[in-house]
């Protein structure tokens, strides 16, 4: 995740879609200077500074050319200059959300629905002793996906519906 925006209306989804392949025109591609971006995912993390109270784990991202930084920064920086997004932090954490409470989901759930309900949390101590140091691999930069969260279905395999799937290979 890069940042969150709530697009009320199909404008609003038209212009985040222009903006976003705007993005790619005149910041990922003159970043990635044809290069394919490596980034490898590696060690775990918690939202917060109490192991025994979680409500969210996450993959670290490394990216040592600090390109990818630097992408999701300026991608930040534009929509939030837009209006579409507001701007929380100076710099977009670079993670990759593991397990969310939030989104803990009963069997048959989209997992969106229970969005008034306590968030629970849990004891991570053992999680982040025992896999605090795991390598879940090497990724490829490949698509950036605007996403739509709350629109009540879900791709195939599970996953978000997409307003827009933005390319980066530079062939393409």
């Amino acid at each position: 995740t890069i940042g969150t925006m709530a697009l009320l209306d199909e404008r609003e989804r038209t212009l985040a879609r222009e903006m976003l392949e705007d993005c790619k025109e005149n910041v990922i591609l003159p970043i990635l200077e044809g290069d394919q971006l490596e980034f490898e995912i590696s060690g775990l993390e918690i939202m917060n500074d109490d192991p025994s109270d979680v409500d969210v784990l996450y993959g670290k991202v490394k990216e040592p050319s600090g390109k990818l930084q630097k992408i999701v920064d300026l991608i930040v920086d534009k929509f939030s200059s837009s209006g579409l997004m507001r701007k929380e932090y100076d710099r977009v954490k670079l993670h990759v959300t593991l397990l969310n409470t939030l989104f803990w989901k009963d069997e048959g759930d989209l997992g969106d629905r229970n969005l008034t309900k306590e968030r629970e949390s849990f004891d991570a101590r053992d999680i982040l002793e025992t896999w605090g140091d795991v390598s879940l691999g090497r990724v490829s930069l490949s698509e950036l996906h605007l996403s739509q969260r709350r629109a009540g279905r879900r791709t195939a395999a599970g996953y978000y519906l997409p307003s827009a799937v933005l390319t980066v290979n530079t062939c393409q």
